[in-house]
């Protein structure tokens, strides 16, 4: 399968103001975070560093 689009390596959202845009990046933002508190795996506090608790 051939794209002749430019392939993004983000994600990107189009929408008007006032359609939930930053509500739902902030939601997945939040999921991810309680999702990386469980994680033990020093590799993986590395891969996601900001998202770690502060002492």
């Amino acid at each position: 399968m051939r794209s002749d689009r430019p392939q993004r390596s983000q994600p990107w959202m189009y929408g008007k103001p006032g359609r939930g845009k930053t509500i739902l990046c902030s939601t997945a933002i939040e999921h991810v975070a309680k999702s990386c508190e469980s994680i033990d795996n020093a590799g993986q506090k590395r891969h996601w560093p900001l998202l770690e608790k502060k002492a």
